[in-house]
């Protein structure tokens, strides 16, 4: 595919070419940091998700204003191996990780669909700031402006890591309760208010000082980034204190067809009003497209937790 498709800029096949084997390793690591998390050892998989969503926005912050593009890939590429080599030694320690367990044909079935609905869902929610950076790339055809719009996505997109390791401890919870409405009620209504509060506390600080903050981890040469982040930042609120959270509750109570449902309408409502909104308003109207994505796909989740509680 890299050396295949149509692409707008030359150099960019190059970049395809580099983040090729990503997928691969990318599989392993989900793999193994998946049988931690069943494994039940919290401590473990709080410890590595916490290293690698740091030590990739410490790599990206020290290599992207030398390298450029270059510094994504390599920090994508050694924050990952070291995090394997990391999951390596803690899965020895687990002695029935290479034991074969035969199971129901039936059981097997239900897993196998239950994973492509999840993974599918899972694909189109994460498509949806890569398909931003594509389009401003197809639409407006400017490098310096792609790059901008790629470094203001950095910062919401890392920031994700606080909903996702909050709900990584909280998901076998709320599976094991799924049974009890007014539990999983109860206590999604505390995690909603913490999210809150701690989001909202984090979202007013980079908005008030997203001029600084660029400058501070990218430099002069991103200033332009700083109105981009303080739109995508508002996205961030939403995705981090209702999106993120409750997708994953609707999940753990196995209804993950409502997550992929609404990932196919906020991915395709992203397409037309990415399409729409950059035309008018440049890459700033990628960047509302994300928010008013995110803020559907919240609603949507809202509800379908309200109908599935009540």
């Amino acid at each position: 595919m890299a050396l295949l498709a149509p692409l707008k800029f030359s150099s960019a096949r190059l970049y395809l070419l580099a983040i090729s084997f990503l997928p691969t390793i990318r599989i392993l690591y989900t793999i193994s940091i998946q049988y931690i998390r069943a494994s039940k050892r919290a401590k473990t998989y709080g410890y590595v998700t916490f290293f690698y969503a740091v030590s990739y926005f410490v790599f990206v912050l020290l290599t992207v204003p030398i390298f450029g593009v270059w510094g994504i890939i390599v920090s994508e590429y050694v924050v990952i191996l070291f995090s394997l080599l990391f999951l390596k030694n803690q899965i020895h320690e687990v002695s029935n990780f290479y034991e074969e367990e035969r199971l129901e044909s039936g059981f097997k079935k239900e897993i196998l669909r239950y994973s492509i609905v999840a993974n599918l869902a899972n694909i189109m929610a994460h498509l949806l700031y890569l398909l931003d950076t594509f389009l401003v790339g197809q639409i407006i055809g400017k490098a310096e402006i792609i790059a901008s719009y790629k470094v203001a996505t950095l910062i919401p997109y890392n920031l994700n890591f606080i909903p996702m390791a909050l709900m990584t401890f909280f998901y076998p919870y709320f599976a094991e309760k799924s049974y009890d409405k007014f539990w999983i009620r109860k206590n999604t209504g505390k995690l909603i208010k913490m999210l809150f509060f701690i989001n909202a506390i984090i979202v007013i600080f980079i908005i008030l000082f997203s001029d600084y903050v660029i400058y501070f981890l990218f430099g002069d040469k991103y200033s332009d980034s700083s109105m981009i982040l303080k739109v995508l930042m508002i996205g961030y609120f939403f995705a981090g204190t209702l999106r993120i959270p409750l997708g994953n509750i609707i999940a753990s109570l196995g209804k993950v067809k409502i997550n992929l449902v609404n990932s196919i309408i906020t991915g395709l409502s992203n397409i037309v009003l990415d399409i729409i909104l950059i035309l008018k308003y440049g890459a700033i109207g990628a960047a509302i497209a994300t928010v008013l994505v995110f803020v559907l796909s919240s609603v949507i989740n809202v509800y379908a937790f309200l109908k599935l509680t009540k």
